[in-house]
């Protein structure tokens, strides 16, 4: 899991203990402390925070950190319609609170309003440039957009600001890959499976990577690692179909490639976008 934290999430660590309290009825202040602990699951942060939310006790910034927080919480878990009122209040008690804006981003990207998204992860890093989660995001935005060269320059400062964060080389290799330069998309599959061997969609961009350079029993490969993961994958299958029918096995290619158009009436031209057919 990740954490946007907000911006006072580190003003509110300094005040509570790191401890997470496990006794059956908690006071006002161990919940306090469940907002903001590290250890937190993300139901006890949900009520710890509320805890602070319905207390009355604090205000501003403070206040909008346990909104953001709480808010955090309920996006983690794939309750966007309760985040989404959480994340504005966090911004609107605080207005800097760049992790806040990069979480209601992230909430309007999944609802592919991208003019929005947009505007809230170009906000986040206007108050912290080198926040990387922003970076990311936006140059997702930007690829979705169809401008891969601001996709790929946010990714180069993300990876600059943590280059050990995998999932920046994957989106990267895909901006290669879309440019029609897969040794450099490969170079990046290879340095986000060194950092995290099972990372989401590593495992697809190393095989298309790899079957760009005809590299086909790499690409098989990879392609079976992310189908024994998640078996229906379109673009593993299509790739994997694309890989056999190279290797000679028609029919092998042919059925993996009618499995991934079943799943997918897009697969085809989103595989041609990046230099991959039949």
């Amino acid at each position: 899991m990740s954490f946007d934290k907000p911006l006072a999430w580190i003003l509110a660590v300094a005040l509570c203990s790191s401890l997470v309290p496990t006794a059956g009825a908690q006071t006002y202040e161990q919940l306090e402390k469940m907002c903001f602990a590290k250890g937190s699951s993300g139901d006890q942060a949900i009520r710890g925070c509320s805890a602070i939310i319905t207390g009355g006790r604090r205000s501003g910034t403070y206040l909008g950190a346990a909104y953001g927080g709480r808010g955090f919480a309920y996006l983690n878990r794939g309750d966007s319609a309760r985040a989404l009122p959480d994340l504005n209040q966090a911004i609107r008690l605080n207005p800097n609170d760049f992790a806040s804006l990069n979480n209601r981003g992230r909430i309007y990207l999944n609802q592919d309003k991208l003019d929005q998204a947009l505007s809230d992860f170009t906000a986040s890093l206007r108050i912290k440039p080198d926040y990387f989660r922003a970076l990311i995001n936006r140059g997702g935005v930007y690829q979705m957009q169809g401008d891969t060269g601001r996709a790929i320059a946010d990714y180069d400062r993300a990876i600059q600001n943590n280059p050990s964060f995998a999932n920046a080389y994957t989106q990267r290799a895909y901006g290669y890959l879309v440019l029609g330069q897969p040794e450099k998309a490969l170079a990046d599959c290879n340095e986000s499976h060194r950092l995290e061997p099972n990372a989401r969609y590593m495992l697809e961009m190393c095989g298309a990577a790899n079957l760009r350079l005809n590299h086909l029993d790499a690409a098989i490969t990879f392609f079976d690692a992310d189908l024994r993961a998640r078996p229906n994958t379109a673009w593993s299958l299509y790739g994997r179909g694309v890989a056999k029918r190279r290797k000679g096995d028609l029919a092998g290619g042919d059925a993996d490639i009618a499995a991934a158009k079943a799943l997918s009436s897009t697969i085809t031209a989103g595989m041609a976008h990046i230099g991959i057919r039949p």
